[in-house]
């Protein structure tokens, strides 16, 4: 129903030329195609926020169409062209900034960003890169205060390099 109900929404915001509500609505659809493993749709809805946030975007929206891009080419296993959103974000002074400003209930997206730098270190083989990565994701969450995010970086930054690296007790 979250797919049908965003591409409904989608084609009306488009039938209104409303960019904003356009990439609000191809953020919720990009979210969906994730969640179910969808991967070459999140891509395909990446892509399309990507071509409306050309025309409507602010600074922070570019920052997430490289955030989104960088996610759905990770999940189809392009890790080259993952790496080049996640550089963009990661280089970006306004990429170290913490998202919650928009939305105090959502998980960070920077905190978010640097466990994706993490799983993209391990799986390009830099194991020790990657270790180091986890530990200094946990302690930016921790040093945020933030619950939610704190639980995301601890589950998919150390936990994650932790069994991947066979260190059962880290």
């Amino acid at each position: 129903a979250q797919i049908a109900n965003c591409t409904r929404a989608l084609a009306l915001a488009r039938e209104l030329d409303d960019g904003m509500q356009q990439m609000q609505v191809l953020y919720r659809l990009w979210h969906g195609h994730l969640a179910r493993g969808r991967f070459a749709d999140t891509l395909e809805a990446a892509r399309d926020f990507a071509a409306v946030c050309e025309q409507a975007g602010g600074p922070d929206d570019h920052l997430q169409k490289h955030r989104l891009l960088a996610i759905a080419h990770h999940g189809l296993g392009e890790l080259a062209a993952a790496r080049h959103h996640l550089d963009a974000v990661l280089g970006h002074p306004q990429g170290a900034a913490s998202s919650r400003r928009r939305n105090p209930l959502a998980l960070d997206e920077r905190i978010m960003t640097l466990c994706f730098h993490t799983q993209f270190l391990w799986l390009q083989g830099h194991a020790d890169q990657a270790w180091e990565a986890a530990q200094q994701t946990w302690e930016e969450a921790r040093h945020r205060d933030h619950l939610l995010s704190m639980l995301y970086a601890l589950t998919f930054a150390p936990c994650a390099v932790g069994l991947w690296r066979g260190e059962l007790d880290a």
